[in-house]
């Protein structure tokens, strides 16, 4: 009886064991290695990254030692061909003695993903992405260029003309010019296209907005105001528009006044639709104190404010909307103000995420550093954390008291749903990284769990579809990163780790009531023989 209850002791001293060891191994976080390095573009600061076509399989950056731009085939991490781009600028515009190169910021993909707008000097080329071929050229000093949503057409500024004029793709024939009526230099304030594409709206700070037909070339309606921001609703049917601390409605088709929002003190910065077009959100700057917003959203078919939240907001930023409009993610224009991810399935919203600001600097985050990007399905969120904090899954507000996680990245420590790991844990099943001061993560934005860090936040971006992550840190090449496999957290692990010590001791029992039940055969004597 003692040696069969050691017997129990041992085996399960044997499982518990095997449990734990299958456990660490599900739940070991080993750095994440990227799927591709691009080769050649190990640089500081000559390497930018520019954009990603928006079907995902293209990258496009720039190398000023080349004086030229490159575009990558994400699948396979090779370079497809390269597009020189030099430009000279003489030292009496710049006031530097030197000769400047300039390279460009910005490049437009048609929605097929097969065409690319680029201005060279001073000629707007369209280049085949598959082939390299130069499709066609249009002369000109031509800026923010852009495809129509049906790709049909090619809108550009033009200067000093101050004209915004458009090209058929197909032909590269000019078939409209959109003249902005008299507007000084430098104050024009941008065009959009409807979601339709049949629509653009330009926009001056002299003259306020004008809409335009696309199909007919004709000027529908001209809105009077101070207008800094304009959105189309998804439908198109309504055009938002910032008229300092007021946001106006628009009939898009007519130009009618439909309603007036007071969205309160301070200029409006930012306006974005939720998908269908029932609610608005806006940013705006208080003028109250230094970085101090608000964050409101608005029920449009009541026109009535639903949820106020103060942010840190002084130069605008990104306003987006996903899940079906059930999260929004808000990303500051500068450097120093923390990204925000809010659940708005049930209001008061709800903070999931907070990070990726920078104390003391104030410097314009360009579209390369976000601090946070929402992939398509909204299920997860790259985010640059940067001492980064994050609330948990069933949480209310932080300023209402919300458990928060402190994701330190420097230390390599993780936090996940399940709250801090004890010391113990941490040692055993904690990540194993190098310490590294600004990196990024993946958020599971259903769980609020998040991964292990990976790559730099130093220079970054998000594919469209959501599949990829391309870095390029200060003192690295370019490297793509897979975000589609976040790895397993602490409870999950524990979860799968079950199985193979439950089949262990399925093993064990069937190996020992077979050893009790199988029959050993008898001795049989042997028959004494007898002496003659």
């Amino acid at each position: 009886m003692r040696l069969l209850r050691g017997s129990w002791l041992l085996a399960g001293l044997g499982i518990f064991l095997l449990w734990l060891a299958t456990t660490a191994v599900l739940s070991w976080r080993s750095p994440i290695q990227p799927r591709a390095t691009l080769p050649g573009t190990r640089s500081s600061y000559e390497v930018r990254l520019l954009a990603f076509s928006p079907d995902g399989r293209t990258l496009a950056l720039t190398d000023e030692r080349t004086r030229s731009l490159h575009l990558w085939d994400v699948a396979s991490g090779q370079e497809r061909f390269s597009i020189p781009v030099e430009e000279y600028i003489p030292p009496e515009i710049t006031h530097n003695p030197k000769p400047v190169w300039n390279t460009p910021q910005e490049v437009a993909f048609s929605p097929d993903s097969q065409l690319l707008a680029l201005r060279v000097k001073d000629t707007l080329t369209l280049w085949a992405v598959q082939t390299g071929q130069q499709r066609d050229s249009i002369p000109g000093r031509i800026g923010n260029h852009a495809f129509s949503p049906d790709g049909r057409l090619l809108a550009g500024w033009v200067s000093p003309a101050e004209q915004l004029k458009l090209w058929e793709v197909s032909s590269g024939r000019e078939v409209a010019t959109l003249p902005a009526r008299n507007e000084p230099r430098w104050g024009w304030r941008g065009f959009r296209f409807s979601p339709s594409g049949k629509m653009i709206a330009l926009a001056g700070r002299e003259n306020g907005v004008t809409l335009w037909k696309v199909d007919d070339r004709k000027e529908t309606a001209r809105l009077q105001g101070n207008f800094d921001v304009l959105e189309f609703s998804p439908s198109g049917d309504l055009l938002a528009l910032g008229d300092s601390d007021v946001i106006r409605l628009y009939d898009a088709g007519t130009g009618v006044e439909v309603a007036a929002l007071g969205a309160g003190p301070g200029e409006v910065k930012v306006l974005t639709f939720a998908p269908g077009g029932r609610r608005l959100a806006s940013v705006n700057d208080d003028k109250s104190g230094w970085r101090e917003g608000t964050l409101r959203l608005w029920d449009i078919p009541a026109r009535r404010e639903e949820a106020v939240v103060p942010l840190a907001c002084h130069f605008g930023g990104d306003l987006a909307f996903g899940s079906g409009g059930e999260v929004l993610a808000w990303n500051p224009a500068v450097v120093n103000e923390e990204a925000v991810l809010w659940s708005i399935k049930h209001l008061p919203p709800r903070e999931l995420y907070r990070g990726g600001g920078q104390n003391g600097s104030s410097h314009h985050r360009p579209k390369t550093r976000r601090g946070l990007a929402l992939t398509p399905d909204s299920r997860l969120a790259v985010a640059a954390p940067a001492g980064g904090k994050q609330a948990t899954a069933d949480g209310p507000l932080p300023a209402q008291g919300a458990a928060r996680i402190d994701l330190d990245v420097e230390g390599g420590k993780q936090a996940t749903a399940d709250g801090p790991l004890p010391g113990w844990l941490d040692w055993l099943f904690g990540p194993r990284r190098e310490k590294s001061r600004d990196e990024l993560c993946v958020l599971n934005v259903a769980s609020g769990e998040i991964g292990p860090p990976f790559g730099d936040a130093s220079d970054w971006l998000l594919s469209p579809d959501g599949k990829m992550v391309a870095t390029h840190p200060y003192e690295g090449s370019v490297e793509l990163w897979d975000v589609t496999c976040p790895p397993l957290s602490f409870a999950r692990a524990a979860l799968l780790g079950l199985f193979p010590p439950l089949f262990a001791l399925a093993l064990w029992r069937w190996w020992t009531s077979r050893r009790r039940t199988d029959p050993r055969p008898a001795s049989v004597p042997t028959p004494p023989t007898s002496e003659p």
